[in-house]
């Protein structure tokens, strides 16, 4: 969904372009009209933290500023 938002809502081209307000409050307010389920803002977080953490660890794309906004 994360991907699916960058992509839709907003002009990033690349992953340095992504804020830690597109992160934390952009992201979780339109999740939260566009996703009709039951993830908390403690889910929402982890999920992203967890899809950061892939791309830093297994495709060597970091983005420091987002991890640790994340935290």
């Amino acid at each position: 969904m994360f991907i699916h938002f960058i992509c839709g809502y907003t002009d990033v081209e690349q992953l340095e372009d992504i804020t830690k307000g597109m992160v934390n409050s952009h992201f979780r307010s339109w999740y939260k009209r566009k996703v009709m389920d039951s993830a908390t803002e403690s889910d929402l977080r982890v999920a992203l933290r967890k899809f950061f953490q892939f791309l830093a660890n297994e495709k060597g794309m970091t983005h420091q500023k987002v991890l640790d906004a994340l935290k």
